[in-house]
């Protein structure tokens, strides 16, 4: 039996995210699902596993920051792609947030 490599358990959630690429330039995408630990996303643009970035994404009102690595990508069939990102570090309060919002989703 394979074992899942997941360090935290992932919600489904689709909205819009802001990538930031440390080029004062922003990446629009579509978060697939997040964790306490990562998320995984669908852009148009391709990243590099290794690439740092600094994410923007709102939580029930709440805006949580947070740096990124990208962790793995794939290439889809509409020649978009995914990537999973883990996070290395959270601007202000924004981990508690993000901690919270998931400990409701289990209520």
């Amino acid at each position: 039996m394979e074992q899942d490599r997941r360090r935290a358990e992932r919600v489904q959630i689709s909205q819009m995210i802001h990538l930031g690429l440390f080029r004062e330039e922003w990446v629009h995408a579509r978060s697939v699902d997040i964790s306490r630990t990562g998320f995984r996303f669908q852009s148009e643009e391709e990243f590099d596993p290794g690439s740092e970035l600094f994410v923007q994404f709102d939580v029930e009102g709440d805006q949580v920051m947070a740096w990124g690595v990208i962790i793995h990508t794939r290439t889809l069939e509409d020649g978009t792609f995914e990537a999973g990102c883990e996070f290395t570090r959270f601007q202000g309060s924004s981990q508690a947030q993000l901690t919270a919002y998931l400990e409701s989703l289990d209520s």
